[in-house]
């Protein structure tokens, strides 16, 4: 799997809303209620074990923490970058549409076009979030 740079990982940030990190790994934090938590995990479960990674699932209250970290002190890979995508297609999906207008939905019509980019830093070794 490919890690990626300081700019890539910036970028993916940048068109994935509520996603935060580094390098090092990225989080978020969604406000969910219970049904819509167990959806959603059994959603990340199937994609994760297609792609064969292991996000950390935490459930706090209302909140879910969605923890995607390499292993073995290694940096992100293209792999999380597209399972956080996943992640957040299905949260969507389940909770409905969070953005309608404004420079956020803007970046939300963008994804497709970073998502080109990543497959081609992956060498078209990663498959389409959607």
């Amino acid at each position: 799997m490919s890690t990626l740079n300081d700019e890539i990982v910036r970028e993916a940030l940048a068109q994935l809303d509520g996603w935060q990190g580094d390098r090092r790994g990225i989080h978020r934090t969604l406000e969910i209620t219970d049904s819509e938590h167990a959806e959603l995990t059994e959603r990340i479960k199937v994609v994760a074990d297609a792609m064969r990674l292991r996000p950390d699932l935490h459930r706090t209250g209302d909140h879910t923490e969605i923890d995607l970290d390499p292993v073995d002190g290694d940096l992100l890979t293209t792999a999380q970058i597209a399972l956080a995508a996943r992640i957040e297609a299905a949260y969507r999906s389940i909770a409905g549409p969070t953005l309608t207008s404004g420079p956020e939905r803007l970046a939300q019509l963008r994804v497709p076009r970073i998502w080109q980019r990543w497959r081609r830093h992956a060498g078209g070794s990663v498959a389409d979030p959607g």
